[in-house]
């Protein structure tokens, strides 16, 4: 049976438990929930898990909503092919982390995971001051011969607190929020800072960094429960 042309899929992907929405490259395409599909996300291939079917007009504005294609259920070969990339995962995180210390970058690595295609790792992580991630995200790509993604989970209000000169209106030369790095380790910046900006003590930024980064932490290994 053919998938209605008015609806999308629910489904929920990589470590963080990311949830889009996917269109259906091919509508004779019949997916459950529970099934594994190939999806094209914003990072990549990638395989994922269906929650379940939604109307393309009802908005779920609770939702990290993404917008991509369903390119199909998961074959025997995607499914090779994500344990093999995968298989990298525990190398690549060990380096990551090694270079952040070797940097002395003011961040912590919170996890690392590959994308099937292009050959290219997310590196996810949350600052606890100014740090320009170029050299580390340059040095990684060489290192692993791939790209390097870089999802910042530092919370914004915490990036103005730990930032200085913001009377110039410049958070300093850190990669963005989401911000995606090339094999050339280039990096895109964002945001200004807004009035206010490092007026908390040390003291209190440091505590507040810390129950950031615990959520943060909890966040990537609890997976997102919709009503079925």
């Amino acid at each position: 049976m053919a998938m209605p042309a008015d609806f999308q899929v629910l489904v929920r992907y990589g470590s963080a438990g990311l949830v889009g929405r996917f269109g259906p490259t091919d509508p004779h395409i019949v997916c459950r929930r529970g099934d594994r599909v190939l999806i094209h996300s914003e990072r990549g291939h990638e395989i994922g898990e269906v929650l379940g079917l939604t109307p393309s007009r009802i908005a779920w504005p609770a939702l990290p909503v993404v917008s991509g294609e369903l390119l199909g259920l998961a074959s025997a070969s995607d499914c090779e092919r994500l344990v093999a990339v995968q298989s990298r995962c525990s190398e690549a995180l060990a380096a990551a982390d090694r270079l952040v210390s070797e940097l002395g970058l003011p961040a912590t690595v919170l996890d690392l995971e590959a994308v099937i295609e292009p050959d290219a790792f997310v590196l996810h992580l949350a600052r606890s001051g100014p740090a320009d991630v170029r050299p580390l995200v340059a040095q990684l790509s060489r290192l692993l011969d791939a790209a390097i993604q870089v999802r910042d989970l530092t919370d914004p209000s915490l990036q103005q607190a730990a930032a200085t000169g913001c009377g110039s209106g410049n958070c300093g030369s850190g990669c963005g929020s989401d911000g995606g790095c090339g094999s050339g380790g280039g990096c895109s910046t964002s945001g200004g800072c807004g009035s206010g900006c490092g007026s908390q003590p040390p003291e209190v930024f440091e505590r507040d960094w810390q129950d950031f980064f615990a959520e943060r932490r909890a966040l990537t290994q609890r997976r997102i429960a919709l009503p079925v």
